[in-house]
């Protein structure tokens, strides 16, 4: 192990031998508010935490004189559950991490970072986070440009949302593109699409587990900043297996295995851990692609274009084969990322009709008719949304999307008040910015804009907090994590803003500190 892991992992340790020795068997932590919970919305003055078991004992209205047994600790701030962001891929990310180009505003930024980067996957050259519409230029480059940059070695740039790259001609040789004939690729631009990219996913290399272990430290350092202190991963292969057993997380993790053939073995033995931080419980399948993209899988035509209405991922039978073959297992999640109108649909009704008995959600849900939100309302069917991806979106909509497919997209508000809905944030795709998150589906609009769109399908600051806590801890199937009650992990965030009676104060809401059953983590303070 280099010296620089070592530190690292060092760093991560919650608490030093001397801080634990001499303490007493019980804490009191208190606050001038502690929100114990958002459905019910209930309130408290402390709480009181067993350091043997890290679970709370009692909450009290009022804050108890210390004893021989219990200390009394003042929080100066807000206590509120922590955040579980229940659609994510820190773990895929570290594993896959290569140059960021979120934030890049031109090509000739680009096409620069590459010529001046050393491979970062073997000899791959990896970089992702590119966005067209938030470049100066009009255009999206082709392989060609790639190819004259450099073709003795891999290049792949992709999108964001990771359901598009661009790909050299070594690139899409050495994923065994040449003789792939799905619509999903262009051989001519060297523009790889869902199936298509999912293939090279599989062929190009990982990064070394030294930098896999780097890269996820920093990750989860980054989502503690914003008191994310669990996660459902959303979809990962068996291979990486190795890698995730070498992890001591400081999160805990519900992780999705990718319904594909190779994982079969692994997914006939959910769910499964591989400590007490990591459960394997569910499999990830994809219906459709990105708005994006243009891939997802819409009733209505694109704007623009004759007879396109996106890409279905996978035949039907792949879905019907999956849904059959685990129907009757009970303590697993089924999750299907579903965003076009028509892929919501045409999954709900698969649910419906085979009955899984597991959890089953719908990841995304960007677009839905009321048909729909009836379905799996009748069918117990999980909405998982990302609001923050609205902040992305909605520039460029109204140039995808029919007027009829519009009044049907990001309505956050039906569906909590319909579905079971759950808050997720898709990181890396977007930030794992909690606050802003809140804001985008409270408000709409970004911090700096005026003027709210569509503002009747906004939420309200309780709603989301259930959401985000509570309800995304019991569908993601993260035990006694969510509410700050009795027999409950005594995991909390400190804040500086009282955000559930001033929810305008999100964007400067800052956590300042996050315990875990009951030890304050230090690796918010490197």
């Amino acid at each position: 192990m280099d010296r620089d892991l070592e530190y690292l992992l060092k760093k991560c340790i919650m608490n030093t031998n001397a801080q634990i020795q001499h303490r007493k068997r019980f804490a009191c932590f208190s606050a001038d508010i502690v929100y114990c919970s958002f459905e019910p919305l209930k309130v408290a003055k402390s709480i009181i935490v067993d350091r043997a078991s890290g679970n709370i004992v009692e909450v009290r209205e009022d804050i108890p004189e210390s004893g021989e047994a219990m200390d009394v600790i003042r929080l100066d701030g807000i206590v509120l559950p922590p955040f579980v962001d229940v659609h994510t891929h820190i773990i895929g990310y570290s594993a896959d991490k290569g140059i960021d180009l979120r934030g890049v505003q031109t090509w000739e930024e680009v096409f620069e970072l590459l010529k001046q980067s050393d491979p970062t996957h073997q000899h791959w050259l990896i970089a992702r986070g590119w966005d067209e519409s938030k470049m100066k230029e009009d255009t999206v480059p082709t392989k060609q440009t790639l190819n004259a940059i450099r073709n003795d070695i891999p290049i792949v740039l992709i999108r964001v949302d990771g359901h598009m790259a661009i790909c050299n001609d070594r690139a899409i040789q050495e994923a065994g593109l040449l003789s792939y004939k799905g619509k999903d690729f262009d051989g001519n631009k060297g523009f790889v699409k869902e199936e298509a990219l999912n293939l090279l996913h599989k062929k190009k290399p990982l990064v070394s587990l030294s930098q896999f272990l780097k890269n996820y430290i920093e990750t989860e350092k980054h989502f503690l900043k914003y008191g994310v202190v669990a996660s459902c991963e959303a979809g990962i292969n068996h291979s990486l297996l190795p890698y995730v057993e070498k992890l001591k997380p400081i999160l805990r993790h519900s992780v999705l295995l990718l319904a594909e053939q190779e994982n079969y073995e692994h997914i006939t033995q959910l769910p499964f851990s591989l400590n007490n931080r990591i459960l394997f419980n569910g499999i990830k399948m994809f219906y459709d692609g990105s708005l994006g993209a243009n891939t997802a899988l819409l009733f209505d035509n694109y704007a623009g274009r004759t007879n396109y209405y996106g890409l279905r991922v996978k035949p039907i039978e792949y879905y019907t084969h999956w849904l059959s073959e685990l129907r009757t297992k009970e303590d697993i999640i089924i999750a299907t990322h579903a965003i076009g109108d028509r892929a919501v649909h045409e999954i709900a009704t698969l649910y419906a009709d085979i009955k899984p008995a597991g959890i089953k959600r719908i990841e995304h849900v960007q677009v839905v008719r009321n048909e729909t939100i009836s379905l799996m309302h009748n069918n117990e069917i999980v909405a998982s949304i990302q609001p923050v991806h609205f902040l992305t979106d909605k520039n460029w909509l109204s140039n995808k999307l029919t007027i009829d497919t519009l009044q049907n997209s990001y309505r956050f508000k039906t569906l909590m008040q319909n579905v079971i809905t759950i808050i997720g944030t898709d990181f890396p795709v977007e930030d794992v910015n909690t606050f802003i998150n809140l804001y985008a589906g409270i408000f709409r609009k970004n911090p700096w804009e005026e003027e709210s769109i569509n503002a009747e399908e906004s939420l309200n600051i309780v709603e989301s907090m259930a959401s985000y806590t509570r309800k995304a801890a019991l569908w993601s199937m993260i035990d006694k994590l969510g509410t700050l009650e009795p027999n409950q992990e005594a995991t909390f965030m400190v804040v500086n803003h009282d955000l559930v009676r001033n929810p305008d104060k999100l964007p400067a809401t800052e956590v300042q500190a996050v315990f875990i059953k009951g030890e304050e983590v230090s690796l918010l303070n490197f």
